[in-house]
């Protein structure tokens, strides 16, 4: 069950950003360097999580009792792939950010295509702060967790675990708000 949910988790923090380039991607005029800067973005975000996730469950399913040079091994091998993840994750909501303010400023007001200026507004009011947010939370909670070290049951790592959630939780319902939003109905 556990394997199944870090999968969907996956698929989430993966899929939700190609959904909004792929929208913006729509509502403007895009080059095709950009749409593969942004595939491959997704695709090598997608790819490492997955090397990450894989690297925990080795390490966890090992049925032999490693000796201490492997355990360590494992844990700074995760420890490398959640900095690069998170890296490729922060890069991932930047490009989001970049690609919803060239889309404001790209687009001219015309009255003939209202439908299409309400469309491109609702989009970069709703997606970008909450890309915003999403990113600096990724960023600020991953600095945390590796600098204040403080054991995984300990009420401090609890809370800010808890919190982390909820600023992730909101921010995802408000980009998929957005995406909402902006389609046509």
């Amino acid at each position: 069950m556990n394997i199944a949910t870090s999968i969907f988790y996956i698929l989430a923090v993966v899929l939700q950003p190609a959904a909004v380039l792929s929208l913006a991607r729509q509502l403007s005029i895009s080059k095709p360097w950009k749409r593969i800067l942004d595939w491959t973005l997704v695709g090598v975000t997608f790819i490492l999580y997955i090397a990450a996730l894989a690297n925990n469950y080795v390490a966890a399913g090992r049925t032999a009792i490693p000796t201490a040079s492997l355990v360590e091994l494992y844990a700074r091998t995760s420890q490398a792939l959640g900095h690069t993840v998170t890296a490729l994750v922060v890069l991932l909501s930047l490009d989001v950010i970049i690609s919803s303010i060239s889309l404001l400023v790209g687009t001219k007001p015309a009255p003939w295509i209202g439908h299409v200026n309400h469309q491109v507004a609702s989009f970069g009011r709703i997606i970008l702060p909450f890309s915003t947010a999403y990113a600096l939370q990724w960023l600020t909670f991953h600095v945390y967790f590796a600098i204040v070290p403080s054991p995984s049951n300990s009420y401090n790592a609890l809370a800010a675990d808890f919190s982390r959630v909820m600023v992730e939780g909101v921010c995802r319902i408000g980009i998929t708000g957005g995406l909402i939003a902006t389609m046509d109905v």
